[in-house]
């Protein structure tokens, strides 16, 4: 019978876009060696190798979707065993993924709303200055008929007497 293989890893908390290392350790002699991802048949990718007679699971550079669970299988003819599961996380690299846009696209964004703020302003001051004026305008002409209304008053006030 096979006995219990172990999952050998360089390192369980691995940054993005670095190159991790999984071995599948067994004293048996004669086995296959398979991987299981996430409860699933591991389906490899460009990014991944399998070395020593897929002892070896090298993947390089990973990515945060190989984060999960890892399992590997040592079987012969006569039998099989699992190994326990180890956790792999990727972890984000902070000068790679800080915000997860370009400076092109955050000078963009800010640059479309200074000019959107300047359009605003420059509609409230037109809009402001135009009732403003009108206003204004409105006043004079009122003003005027208050002056001429005294005026014929007056004159007329003048005429009867």
């Amino acid at each position: 019978p096979v006995t219990k293989p172990i999952i050998l890893i360089n390192n369980f908390k691995v940054q993005n876009r670095v190159s991790v290392f999984l071995t599948c350790s067994s004293n048996d002699t004669g086995i296959s060696i398979r991987w299981i991802f996430n409860g699933q048949n591991l389906r490899i990718t460009r990014r991944m190798k399998l070395l020593l007679n897929n002892k070896t699971l090298s993947i390089d550079p990973v990515r945060r979707a190989d984060s999960g669970k890892y399992r590997c299988v040592a079987s012969n003819l006569a039998s099989f065993k699992w190994s326990d599961p180890i956790q792999l996380d990727i972890i984000a690299d902070p000068a790679q993924e800080s915000s997860g846009l370009s400076g092109g696209a955050i000078a963009g964004i800010i640059i479309g709303s200074v000019a959107g703020v300047t359009l605003i302003a420059a509609l409230a001051y037109f809009f402001v200055s135009r009732r403003n004026r009108t206003g204004s305008q409105g006043t004079r002409k009122k003003e005027r008929k208050v002056r001429e209304s005294k005026e014929q008053q007056e004159d007329a006030g003048h005429m009867s007497h």
